[in-house]
């Protein structure tokens, strides 16, 4: 699994939540959480971006993975924004590990990084992501 089909995997996954929502390169209203690819657009407020930054391979024991990091954005004026999200983003990562071609997802660390410029607080979620077998042995 490559890097783009990955992202879009999880753009979806998490774009298939109550109230989210995946558009790809569509608008979104201010009523939904936006699900962007990579960098968070101005608006909706409540967002997330998905991107892949770092190769978690062990080729010595047939072991492909990726890290993937979440960036979480609340609405403006809440303080506890970013972590209400996180609170429902990070349970549906994992369980990205029932998508074929997945086979564990593993958090590893988050920040927050505090607000933004129009007072919407933003946070970091990382993960470890294992492909299966069957996919770690593809080119």
């Amino acid at each position: 699994m490559g890097d783009v089909e990955l992202t879009e995997l999880i753009c979806e996954h998490l774009g298939g939540l109550e109230g989210w929502r995946w558009a790809g390169e569509g608008a979104y209203p201010q009523t939904v959480v936006g699900v962007f690819y990579g960098a968070i657009d101005a608006s909706p407020d409540r967002a997330v971006g998905v991107s892949t930054y770092d190769r978690a391979d062990r080729p010595r024991e047939f072991v492909r993975g990726r890290r993937v990091q979440l960036l979480l954005r609340g609405q403006r004026g809440d303080p506890g924004g970013a972590d209400a999200l996180a609170d429902v983003a990070v349970p549906r990562m994992e369980a990205l590990a029932l998508v074929p071609g997945i086979a564990y997802v593993e958090p590893l660390t988050f920040a927050r990084l505090g607000a933004d410029e129009n007072g919407r607080q933003e946070r970091t979620e990382n993960f470890h992501i294992t492909f299966d077998n069957e996919e770690a042995t593809q080119p």
